[in-house]
């Protein structure tokens, strides 16, 4: 047996038991290029001994499953060829005349290793890239037109409440365009500056509940009426819709407005000033 056909046979052993170059560099410390060449015949490794270069032989043959002794034996049968030949070179060269000139050899084209091609096939391709940059670029557009949806729905003007309460206290914050001091009392109190009017309502039967709310709807407005807690009414009203809701609460009532100039209330048969 040659050194080729011990190389081929080392390979096909490898490929058996479907293992690859890289693995058995991992497992056996031994270069990816070192076993590389010894299936492919050449059994010479730059800078190791001939007793080194028969351990990397015995422990790869072991690695996929030869038997490494016989392995040994047929490596040294495949050298015994070139020892003949280099003895009988020496005897040569003693009685021939010395010829400078060596012989040219051809160099051995470099083949691509394994770990070489699975680099090349890991790299993105110019077109992957590009679809991975518009793809970045749409959901940056997407996002930034979310952020602006909400931010224009975050500056939008909030409705306007009025908050009711039973009991020593009673009082209703009217944002936008009601003054700070104007509070639900059963006795209507005038706000410098300003002339109270009481617009013409529905008649308020009350009998002593702690909390009893009349309200009309007059304006095109934005409503929302809760009482204890509990939402009883929410939704637009129409200006051409005759819309009054009457309500008694143990506790609280509390009214979310867009237009307080829509709003006419009685509160615990009290009527109040206009609040627009």
């Amino acid at each position: 047996m040659d050194t080729y056909s011990l190389g081929q046979q080392l390979r096909a052993a490898r490929e058996a038991k479907e293992i690859t170059l890289l693995n058995a560099e991992t497992a056996l410390k031994i270069r990816q290029q070192v076993l590389e060449n010894f299936e492919q015949g050449d059994f010479n490794v730059a800078g190791a001994s001939p007793v080194q270069v028969r351990g990397f032989i015995r422990n790869y043959a072991r690695y996929i499953g030869l038997d490494e002794e016989r392995t040994l034996l047929s490596y040294d049968a495949a050298l015994q060829p070139n020892n003949r030949r280099r003895r009988a070179d020496q005897r040569s060269s003693q009685t021939a005349p010395q010829v400078n000139a060596r012989p040219k050899t051809e160099p051995r084209p470099a083949t691509p290793s394994y770990r070489d091609t699975q680099e090349a096939r890991r790299r993105p391709s110019p077109t992957r890239r590009l679809l991975s940059l518009l793809l970045l670029i749409l959901l940056g557009l997407g996002a930034l037109t979310i952020i602006a949806f909400v931010t224009q729905q975050l500056i939008t003007t909030p409705p306007e409440t009025v908050f009711i309460e039973d009991g020593e206290r009673a009082n209703s914050d009217l944002i936008a365009d009601l003054p700070p001091s104007l509070t639900f009392t059963p006795t209507a109190t005038q706000t410098p500056g300003r002339t109270p009017t009481l617009l013409p309502r529905t008649f308020q039967d009350y009998a002593g509940q702690p909390v009893l709310v009349t309200l009309e709807v007059r304006q095109r407005c934005w409503l929302r009426f809760e009482a204890d807690g509990v939402e009883v009414f929410a939704g637009l009203v129409a200006p051409d819709e005759q819309f009054v809701i009457e309500y008694a609460a143990n506790t609280e009532i509390i009214i979310n407005a867009s237009n307080a100039a829509a709003l006419v209330v009685t509160y615990n048969g009290q009527p109040q000033l206009s609040f627009g």
